[in-house]
């Protein structure tokens, strides 16, 4: 909960901010669990229409009418809708199931949204967004650099590819560096490195270790 330094201790700072996270996990999860409450009522609504139609079906075979004869009557109607909005309503299951099934992110998640599932994430952190609702259809996302407001039909979100940074714990984070040359030499490069790894050391809970510290040009 709390973030202590390398020596057990806790500064004011600390404790506040400690604070304040859970309280914006709070309010995000309070939020989530309202937000997923409204789309399983949407789900059990249509659940519940498709099992009347079918209960209708059920109880004129019991009555000795044939339910076919009317499917059949309808059958050109239905023909000519399907034609018409067949692609909008394949994309409405997509999303529907994005988010019933797969569910790749909640409320206040931060996320990164890439064109195909092989683009990479360059400059992740700069082209993020913020989840602020969830609906069956669409999503309310908040862009991280401008918080500008976007809503997203759940079908288009389909076939990307959604990395989740709030679920993503383990990160390897590059810092690209750039010194004067004069610092070029064995002994500024070690005793700049020792600076880095005090940091790093000193922040346990933030950062694990460095991986690597090299010269890549000049």
């Amino acid at each position: 909960l709390f973030q202590p330094d390398a020596g057990g201790n806790l500064s004011l700072v600390s404790f506040v901010q400690s604070c304040d996270w859970v309280y914006r996990q709070l309010r995000y999860f309070f939020a989530s669990v309202g937000n997923t409450r409204v789309i399983d009522r949407q789900v059990e609504m249509i659940i519940n229409i498709i099992f009347g139609f079918l209960l209708f079906l059920m109880v004129l075979s019991m009555l000795k009418f044939d339910p076919w004869t009317l499917l059949v009557s309808m059958s050109t109607l239905l023909v000519t809708a399907s034609f018409a909005v067949g692609s909008t309503c394949a994309k409405a299951i997509e999303g529907v199931l994005v988010v019933c099934i797969r569910r790749p992110f909640d409320i206040g998640d931060r996320i990164v949204i890439a064109g195909t599932p092989h683009d990479p994430n360059l400059d992740s952190i700069q082209k993020s967004w913020f989840v602020e609702n969830i609906t069956l259809l669409s999503t309310t996302l908040r862009f991280a650099s401008s918080g500008e407001i976007a809503v997203i039909g759940n079908g288009s979100l389909a076939d990307t590819r959604i990395t989740n940074l709030k679920r993503t714990k383990m990160s390897v984070i590059m810092i690209d560096l750039t010194l004067n040359i004069s610092l070029h030499n064995k002994e500024n490069l070690k005793e700049y490195k020792g600076k880095i790894d005090d940091y790093i050391s000193s922040y346990p809970n933030i950062w694990e270790g460095v991986n690597f510290f090299r010269c890549e040009n000049i």
